[in-house]
């Protein structure tokens, strides 16, 4: 270990997890060769990140479409909500072609 986790080694975290995901765990950390405790960790950490970004980050849209979005969101609108909006009458006009 190097920098603070040699350090502190932080406190012990565990969860049952049901037979489904368990098995997809155990699938994730043989075929990325790693222990249980890097697997948890890379996944923890992984998910940390997937929550702190917004619905236009996943989705790696320009600058440009961004400031379009913000344009049209609706007064006290959550970013994701103003997208789902967007997506799903981007939809319903498509079908409607």
């Amino acid at each position: 270990m190097s920098g603070e986790n040699s350090r502190h080694k932080g406190d012990v975290r565990s969860t049952r997890l049901n037979p489904q995901t368990d098995r997809k765990y155990e699938d994730y950390r043989d075929e990325n060769e790693l222990t249980d405790s890097g697997a948890v960790r890379r996944l923890i950490r992984r998910g940390i990140e997937a929550e702190e970004e917004d619905s236009l980050d996943k989705l790696d849209v320009d600058d440009e479409l961004r400031e379009r979005v913000e344009a049209v969101r609706e007064e006290g609108e959550s970013l994701d909500d103003a997208v789902r909006r967007l997506l799903r009458k981007g939809v319903e006009y498509h079908e409607s072609e």
